[in-house]
């Protein structure tokens, strides 16, 4: 079970800006609006097996399946963050004695509002009131819904970013447009990857005052995925057969030497969420000229391995394990660009341990797109028996 965050926000008086679009009554005994939030729970997801051979080389099978133990290049984010952080946005729509509707009302009423940790409270400022203070009692509901995201972007961000959630989060609909709002997203470039920015979102429409409702509360969703990977390489008993051959006539050993493992990642590079929660993200794709980006990950950087070695009466070594490193991205694709993983393994066969015989590398391709799921931990374990 994933753990729950708590964020409880405390406002005290101040006065109260009207919506530019709308007359709203402010009743003497009128309530600050308050906002609390839960993060939601992560989805389980479900295990596919798949497999792919290459060449007749390289024989590839992979099992995608959550994973808890992914190390992420940044944290998720989750209340301390937001505590220690920018907090997070809120958009808001007043729609008068009627139900949201979005073709008919705009995000003016809070418009990219931060809400900041400050001084052991959440704090926001100008402070907005409940446009009607007794509500139902008073004969007349007037509704109020909310759009939330997390962490808060100014959209100023630079590289190397000392705000990367306003790099990443990059753009916004206008206060004055019809609809509910939305955010654009892109992911940071490979050479500044350890900044990439974890996304949360919510809403909570038709919200009426506290004296029927309490506190508005948010429940925050991760709208991105994450993808990691574990990979297994192993060696063919027929090509441990092959390798001994060699053995004979000045040949006294042969070794079949691993000598580099890449993981390239091709993800969606930017999209469009709508901050309306329907139970999943509805991410767009946007039209750019840069729809995908590369996440190069090199999983044996600290030289060769030993795959197998044979000196005429002993063998040793006939595998190598690596877990790689997790990267965000968006679980959604345009069809013409889809998100795979490339994973580039050279290798070497090496007689009397220093003459190399022959040298060869393989690439095998594993889709990523149909199984990525927003708040998932998408572990891609790969079994490759080579060559």
């Amino acid at each position: 079970m994933r753990r729950k965050y708590y964020i409880c926000l405390t406002i005290t008086a101040a006065l109260f800006a009207a919506c530019d679009h709308d007359e709203m009554p402010l009743p003497a005994d009128a309530a600050p609006i308050a906002f609390s939030a839960v993060m939601a729970d992560m989805p389980d997801g479900s295990a596919t097996t798949r497999g792919d051979v290459r060449d007749g080389s390289l024989a590839v099978s992979f099992v995608t399946s959550p994973m808890t133990d992914v190390a992420l290049t940044r944290s998720e984010t989750d209340l301390a963050s937001l505590k220690s952080g920018d907090g997070f946005g809120v958009f808001a729509e007043y729609t008068g004695t009627h139900r949201h509707d979005d073709s008919s009302v705009r995000p003016d009423f809070m418009y990219n509002q931060r809400v900041s940790w400050y001084s052991d409270s959440w704090t926001y400022s100008p402070l907005k009131y409940w446009p009607s203070g007794k509500g139902v009692d008073a004969g007349i509901r007037q509704y109020v819904s909310f759009f939330a995201y997390a962490p808060y972007s100014d959209l100023n961000g630079s590289l190397p970013a000392t705000n990367p959630a306003g790099y990443c989060i990059s753009g916004f609909s206008n206060a004055g447009d019809y609809g509910d709002p939305w955010l654009t997203y892109r992911l940071i470039p490979a050479e500044h990857l350890a900044q990439q920015v974890d996304l949360l979102y919510a809403q909570k429409t038709d919200q009426t005052d506290p004296m029927e409702t309490g506190a508005v509360v948010f429940t925050f969703t991760h709208a991105l995925a994450c993808v990691g990977d574990e990979i297994i390489l192993s060696v063919k008993d027929d090509l441990k057969e092959e390798l001994r051959k060699y053995v004979n006539g000045g040949v006294t050993s042969v070794e079949l030497r691993l000598v580099s493992v890449d993981v390239t990642y091709s993800l969606t590079a930017k999209g469009r969420l709508p901050l309306w929660d329907d139970g999943m993200p509805s991410w767009q794709t946007i039209q750019s000229g840069d729809h995908l980006t590369e996440r190069t990950l090199s999983l044996l950087s600290d030289g060769a391995h030993a795959l197998y070695t044979w000196d005429g009466s002993t063998a040793g070594g006939t595998s190598w394990t690596d877990t790689g490193h997790g990267v965000y991205c968006l679980p959604v694709e345009a069809l013409e660009y889809p998100q795979q993983a490339a994973l580039t393994i050279s290798y070497q066969v090496v007689l009397n341990g220093s003459m190399v015989f022959s040298s060869k590398e393989d690439t095998a391709t594993v889709p990523l797109g149909y199984q990525l799921v927003a708040g998932e931990r998408l572990g891609l374990k790969v079994s490759i028996v080579a060559p």
